[in-house]
């Protein structure tokens, strides 16, 4: 996974990047360390037949 946006809430990111930056380093390395497992599912209906999709975790089991 990778930041693609920050959203600064009453000016919060510019306190995490001056007063605690080795904080930031840590948030980001953390990010970036998030494998997404991607498109597994194949569709089975109407409008969709083939297409990939996302499968929720615990899909195929019925959960």
């Amino acid at each position: 996974m990778k930041k693609v946006f920050e959203y600064s809430h009453l000016g919060g990111l510019g306190i995490l990047k001056v007063r605690y930056p080795h904080m930031e380093q840590e948030i980001d390395k953390i990010i970036n360390s998030i494998k997404i497992a991607g498109k597994t599912k194949i569709s089975k209906g109407k409008s969709r037949t083939g297409k990939l999709l996302y499968s929720p975790q615990g899909y195929e089991q019925g959960i």
